[in-house]
Formats: structure tokens, C-alpha cells, sequence
């Protein structure tokens, strides 16, 4: 898979981005249009966090798991995504 890019411009200052977007529960809010059945578990925020959600794409659904594998505030969240069977 090729990596995707995605960058938004918002009223607010990298630290109150990051801030919000470091804690894996928020994640919810702004992706509800296509996973659900969020389960969160390990840390609340930062390396380690996890969530467990229901995909649905396409009219398929499968469960993935979301964990945060790297941080480095303000600047950079990474995220692993692992699904359908690996």
C-alpha cells in the first residue's frame, strides 16, 4: 500500500491538535461515518494506546485494531492499523 498524506489547516495551535488527538478514545468522533464498536485499552494517550473497531468499507465490515507506535509532540502521531487476519 502506498503511505497517504493528508494535511488541514485549523484555528487552533499544534499543541492543542495534538493534545486532542493523542488520546486514542477521541479518534471516535471524526471517524464514525465508517468504524464502530470502539473498544480502547492499554494508556488513555501516547505509545500504546489501543483501540479495537468494526470497519465497514464497502459494505464489508472487519474488526481492526488501531495502536499508537510512535509520538513525538507537538509534531508527529504514528498509528499502526492491523486487520483482516494480520
Amino acid at each position: 500500500m502506498q503511505p497517504v498524506t493528508v494535511s488541514v489547516s485549523v484555528s487552533r495551535t499544534p499543541e492543542q491538535i495534538y493534545e486532542f488527538l493523542e488520546v486514542m478514545a477521541h479518534h471516535e468522533r471524526f471517524t464514525d461515518h465508517y468504524l464502530s464498536g470502539w473498544r480502547c485499552d492499554g494508556p488513555a494517550r501516547g505509545v500504546g494506546s489501543r483501540a479495537t473497531v468494526t470497519a465497514t468499507l464497502a459494505g464489508a465490515r472487519t474488526e481492526v485494531t488501531i495502536e499508537t507506535v510512535e509520538a513525538d509532540a507537538p509534531r508527529r502521531l504514528v498509528e499502526r492499523n492491523v486487520s483482516a487476519a494480520g
